[in-house]
């Protein structure tokens, strides 16, 4: 929530058809499809969408306000009124570098703690535990987390216009698909503290190499000032040599008891995942994802950072949940079981995800149902050979794939009876189609875009 004038002011702008007596705006909206009365509505120029062609719609939707090109109010004519019913635009040169600046000013206007949260693998599952837990301690509503995918140059500052006087904590997840993306999203942000979950083989088409990767999640612990609270997995040489060059106070989770945030004796009983945290503690969140007790970990370094006392948390974290697509249990009719983790693929998810499919007590068939992992550059084909590989050594009882990448780790099995590479996700659903059983157990696992989920839709309307 912000001050229009306020924000006009500051920037030294003069609002078209202004409107005195609406000055607050809820928070900004880039999509009528989820805009709300009183947000202020962005109209961005994308490749294939023009946001200018919606602002009609957006004021009709109950937006108060607007941010429009020069370029638009240049072609509506000079003299010309802007058209009825439009109130409280700002003209400026470029509107999605306005969003970001205008977040980093309202930004500044706070005082409490923002955590950014990045890493190759984990971010979404990190911050929705931070979340839980400072929740635990202070009324949920004074907890501003990203929600969704919101984690890029445009999500980050949507979130952060969120901002009002009832809230305590920030915890913003930040995304990178390119050298420099993190600092960018720093430099609005202006964290004063971090979690980098782990850096893995991810998004190479557009980092070049691990070490880009490398540079560009660190960008996070360069951001923040001397001594503040730097958070990140154990048992990598290469970030320890990193953050010996960063001053900031390093704090890290892992297996080796020496570390701030140890865990151990992991255990998946039901649909619960439990850990003893640093040998003292047991705590138990719902899943079967027994990797996620790493992230668990870190949250919980973090939180106690910011005043949250692990010995006050609830054994049982009852309220905690993943987003739908992140490891998501779903039980079909005719009880098969199906783990739904179409969100993201990467080589390090998928060898988390494959370990956890093959330790989970299965009363049938053991089955992988994959597509292609996206933006691994030059080397995709050598890294979906490797995953074949992988599956093969598994125990699994069948490996069902589509995708053009896929078809390279479907050709390296040789083991598992029942390989199969299909033209696409209906090819792929329909040969499921009643051979599946009661006591199965699948994993799905792609990259977004490449609508695995069409699988699960085909699978609720017909299991078996």
């Amino acid at each position: 929530m912000f001050s229009f004038p306020e924000a006009a002011r500051y920037f030294g702008l003069k609002p078209l058809a202004p409107s005195p007596g609406e000055t607050l705006c809820r928070g900004a909206s880039i999509d009528t499809r989820s805009i709300r009365p009183g947000d202020c509505f962005f109209a961005l120029s994308g490749q294939s969408v023009d946001g200018h062609q919606f602002l009609e719609k957006a004021f009709s939707l109950g937006a108060s306000a607007a941010v429009v090109s020069q370029h638009y109010v240049q072609s509506l004519g000079e003299g010309k009124a802007l058209p009825h019913g439009f109130k409280n635009v700002l003209c400026v040169e470029d509107p999605a570098a306005f969003l970001a600046d205008l977040a980093s000013w309202h930004r500044s206007k706070f005082a409490i703690p923002f955590v950014g949260i990045t890493g190759s693998v984990g971010k979404t599952s990190t911050k929705e535990f931070l979340r839980y837990l400072l929740q635990t301690q202070s009324p949920p509503e004074s907890v501003l987390a990203t929600k969704g995918n919101l984690n890029n140059h445009l999500g980050l500052p949507l979130t952060l216009l969120e901002l009002h006087e009832g809230h305590r904590f920030c915890v913003a997840e930040m995304g990178a698909n390119a050298p420099g993306d993190i600092a960018f999203l720093c430099r609005i942000l202006k964290p004063d503290a971090g979690i980098v979950t782990c850096v893995a083989p991810v998004h190479l088409e557009g980092m070049g190499s691990l070490q880009g990767i490398y540079k560009t999640k660190t960008d996070l612990f360069r951001a923040l000032k001397p001594g503040a609270i730097a958070v990140t997995s154990a048992g990598d040489p290469e970030m320890d040599g990193i953050l010996e060059n960063i001053p900031v106070r390093v704090l890290k989770a892992g297996l080796q008891q020496d570390c701030e945030g140890s865990f151990s004796d992991v255990q998946v009983t039901g649909d619960w995942v439990s850990f003893l945290y640093r040998g003292q503690k047991r705590f138990s969140f719902p899943g079967l994802a027994g990797f996620l007790a790493l992230n668990a970990s870190l949250a919980l370094l973090l939180a106690e950072s910011l005043g949250v006392l692990p010995g006050k948390l609830p054994d049982r974290w009852e309220g905690f949940q993943l987003p739908d697509g992140r490891f998501t249990i779903k039980t079909l009719s005719g009880g098969i079981r199906v783990i739904y983790d179409g969100y993201n693929a990467s080589p390090k998810s998928f060898e988390k995800a494959l370990e956890t499919l093959t330790m989970i007590p299965c009363e049938g068939k053991r089955i992988v149902v994959f597509s292609d992992m996206r933006e691994l550059g030059d080397a995709s084909a050598d890294f979906h050979r490797a995953l074949g590989l992988s599956i093969d050594r598994s125990g699994l009882d069948a490996a069902y794939a589509f995708g053009q990448e896929s078809r390279a780790a479907i050709e390296a099995m040789s083991q598992i009876s029942d390989a199969r590479h299909f033209d696409g996700p209906d090819d792929l659903s329909a040969y499921l189609g009643g051979r599946l059983e009661k006591g199965d157990m699948l994993l799905l696992k792609a990259s977004r875009g490449m609508k695995i989920e069409r699988v699960l839709e085909r699978l609720e309307k017909n299991p078996g």
